[in-house]
């Protein structure tokens, strides 16, 4: 069955850049038509960007909503409230998708399937401090389960995946939580599995993400997902996995064995087996390097990357536990 619904395709974003630009040329030479385009932004657009957005072919048009400084799930919400679409496409500012994307997302949002998405790859034409955390991304060793949203896989039905890739149906009440500055998407997939609705993963639904640049916004980004990933399994608002813990737990493994190592210097086999999992731990990361990496200046930044992306994760979850519990 051929799906014909409007689409609106929404776009949150604090500046209008280049990235910008290279969304909305993609997101124009979509194969499906039937849409239109909402772009969120905290400020007005440049006297430039007229004649761009002219020059752009959207079936219905282009809405520009400014919404000042406020955080993309109020954003998404604005087009949400606002639009008449009966589907809405989420992309983010800094990824574009394939010109197939709507045509493939949309023809499977029939019965029970109430959101699509596929995976976001990096562009092959990224700055090497650009790929190396899309090669952490890739792993299921760097990204636990949720690597399949950087790689593509065979088709399956998932619980969550994030909104720079992820076609939906309209749903009355079904809006994203404005409490939240990340990690919005996985509450508002789990509100979808809530209402009843399937999500589901294609490998042909495809956007292409820019990642975050080494080092320190990288590292900001994993220590921001651990810790709302924490604050959200404790207040019950979203699904809870061991995976998500997993880096907490290393890290306290790490902060500990020190200790340890000292107290049981005396004691050869103790101090192997208290050693073991990080030896397995290097092993494996040396392993994943290898297996993700295409060149060797991937391969040595990588060895040195899961780690720290680790870390930050694990740091970030322990502060969303420790502030949760003192709320």
């Amino acid at each position: 069955m051929v799906n014909n619904q409007k689409v609106a395709i929404v776009i949150p974003f604090q500046q209008w850049d280049e990235w910008l630009k290279q969304c909305l040329e993609h997101c124009a030479r979509q194969q499906y038509r039937n849409f239109e385009c909402w772009l969120i932004a905290d400020v007005q657009a440049p006297d430039n960007w007229q004649d761009f957005l002219q020059k752009l072919s959207f079936p219905n048009g282009v809405t520009i909503r400014v919404s000042g400084a406020v955080n993309p799930a109020r954003k998404r919400n604005i087009a949400m409230r606002e639009s008449t679409a009966e589907i809405f496409a989420f992309v983010d500012a800094d990824a574009y998708p394939e010109e197939n994307w709507l045509a493939t997302a949309v023809n499977f949002l029939q019965g029970d399937v109430c959101a699509v998405g596929g995976p976001n790859l990096t562009p092959l034409d990224d700055p090497l401090l650009r790929r190396v955390p899309g090669c952490i991304m890739q792993s299921v060793f760097g990204y636990g389960p949720a690597y399949i949203r950087h790689r593509p896989v065979t088709r399956r039905f998932v619980n969550e995946l994030p909104t720079c890739n992820l076609v939906a149906q309209k749903k009355s009440g079904l809006f994203f939580r404005e409490t939240l500055d990340t990690s919005e998407d996985m509450t508002f997939c789990a509100d979808i599995l809530r209402f009843g609705g399937k999500i589901l993963y294609d490998p042909q639904v495809i956007v292409y993400h820019h990642r975050r640049c080494l080092f320190r916004p990288f590292f900001w980004q994993f220590y921001s997902y651990g810790r709302d990933k924490a604050r959200i399994t404790v207040r019950g608002s979203g699904a809870g996995y061991f995976w998500h813990a997993a880096p907490a737990l290393f890290t306290l493994y790490l902060v500990l064995i020190g200790p340890l190592l000292t107290i049981l210097r005396g004691t050869p086999w103790l101090v192997l087996t208290v050693s073991l999992p990080l030896l397995l731990y290097v092993l494996v990361v040396t392993v994943e390097s290898i297996r993700v990496t295409r060149c060797l200046p991937e391969f040595f930044l990588s060895l040195v990357i899961f780690p720290a992306a680790h870390l930050s994760y694990g740091s970030g979850y322990w502060m969303g536990l420790i502030r949760s519990g003192t709320a």
